[in-house]
């Protein structure tokens, strides 16, 4: 259930948001960047040593956060299954007493589920600051190269103030980035547990020379066939012998003697 509903949202969240915020980001870094490079060129190169190393930063995080997030969400399909077994069987836990264990097996795997949370907060308490901290040596290192131009002549305190404007909107998509990435990492994590269902073969298939079966007519004889349910078991049938025509239902009934 939790394939179906909660791993289909992060997917449909990641389509329907994150591209199209990729999209976006994408576009408005573009465009800055040309802008920035018809405004001043060596100043626009202090700064673009910044961006690849951001966004490796976040590849590094999506890297690390996807078996985080399927691992969130198999603790998350673990707690849905214990809720809707004790859910559905209550009258039973109640008959034999169980209250007490099937609490604190409830209470272990929302213990599970949010240290798992916790771990991957972490992750983005740590990612984020970092990726925040890239941008203000970037910022830095831009002021330290105009103050040179301004003392240098070379820039107007009007053309610094154009280009500082623009250069807001360089380091504005780094932190949609971040948020993108965290959307593609829990989609793809989902992704893979909706696909391992969509893709899982059916254990019964024909061979690969099966030939086709057209409709048939004839009857079915069975003769001395014996079953039994265990191998360790009494036969349920044993030596039974019978023919159904077509057209014709057989149903064996009643106890073993």
């Amino acid at each position: 259930m939790i394939r179906a509903t909660d791993d289909v949202e992060k997917v449909r969240m990641f389509i329907g948001q994150g591209l199209i915020m990729a999209l976006q980001a994408v576009v408005l870094l573009v465009g800055t960047l040309i802008i920035l490079f018809a405004t001043n060129p060596k100043l626009t190169l202090v700064a673009l040593p910044v961006l690849p190393l951001a966004l490796l930063m976040f590849m590094v995080f999506g890297a690390v956060s996807q078996p985080l997030f399927t691992q969130l969400q198999i603790r998350l399909s673990a707690l849905n299954t214990i809720l809707q077994e004790y859910l559905a069987g209550i009258r039973v836990i109640k008959a034999f007493g169980r209250e007490k264990y099937k609490q604190t097996r409830f209470d272990q795997a929302v213990e599970s589920h949010l240290e798992q949370n916790l771990r991957i907060s972490s992750i983005f308490s740590f990612i984020f600051p970092l990726i925040s901290l890239i941008g203000n040596v970037g910022q830095v290192a831009v002021l330290y190269a105009a103050s040179d131009q301004i003392l240098g002549k070379t820039l107007t305190l009007g053309e610094w103030q154009q280009f500082s404007l623009y250069l807001v909107y360089v380091f504005f998509p780094l932190g949609q980035l971040g948020f993108i990435i965290s959307l593609m990492s829990q989609a793809a994590a989902s992704a893979t547990r909706i696909f391992e269902i969509l893709d899982a073969k059916n254990d019964v298939e024909d061979k690969p020379d099966a030939v086709a079966l057209t409709e048939v007519q004839g009857h079915v004889a069975f003769s001395n066939v014996s079953f039994r349910y265990f191998k360790s078991g009494e036969y349920v049938l044993k030596d039974v012998s019978f023919k159904a025509q077509p057209g014709q239902t057989i149903a064996l009934l009643g106890g073993d003697r």
